[in-house]
C-alpha cells in the first residue's frame, strides 16, 4: 500500500519518515463501526474472564459485556498495530527509492507501552 505513495522523482525538499508505532481496537455494533478502542488492554478479557473470544486473525467477538471498557456482548473488534516486519519492509523500499539521502526516521504515536511491544533491536533497525 505504502509504494503507490512514494516515487522515484527527485522532490526539491528533503524528506523525512515517520513510521507507526500504535495499536488499537477497531469496535463494531451490530455490524457497523462504532468507535477506536485506544486501550488495547482488551486483550487481557480474554484470557482472564473469558468475556472476548478470539474469531481469527486480529478479530475478537465479545461474549460478555465490559462496561469498563463500554463493551458489550456481540459487539467485534479487529485489532490493528505497526507491525515491525512492516515497517521494515518500508524503511528498505524507502532505501531503494531515496538511497541514502539526508532525512530523518520518526516513529510516532511512541509511548511507553507501545514502545514495550518492539524489541531494542526492532527499534534500532528503524533509525539505522
Amino acid at each position: 500500500m505504502v509504494k503507490q505513495y512514494l516515487k522515484d522523482d527527485s522532490y526539491d525538499l528533503p524528506l523525512d519518515f515517520a513510521y507507526p508505532a500504535f495499536s488499537w481496537g477497531v469496535v463494531f455494533s451490530n455490524g457497523h463501526y462504532d468507535r477506536l478502542l485506544h486501550d488495547t488492554d482488551f486483550l487481557l478479557h480474554q484470557e482472564e474472564e473469558s468475556a472476548i473470544m478470539k474469531k481469527g486473525e486480529n478479530r475478537y467477538k465479545v461474549k460478555r459485556d465490559i462496561n469498563s471498557l463500554k463493551l458489550y456482548s456481540s459487539d467485534e473488534i479487529r485489532y490493528e498495530h505497526g507491525d515491525p516486519k512492516e515497517i521494515k519492509k518500508v524503511k528498505s523500499l524507502i532505501k531503494k527509492l531515496y538511497g541514502d539521502e539526508a532525512h530523518s526516521s520518526i516513529i510516532y504515536h511512541l509511548d511507553e507501552k507501545e514502545l514495550s511491544r518492539y524489541t531494542n533491536q526492532q527499534i534500532q533497525q528503524i533509525y539505522e
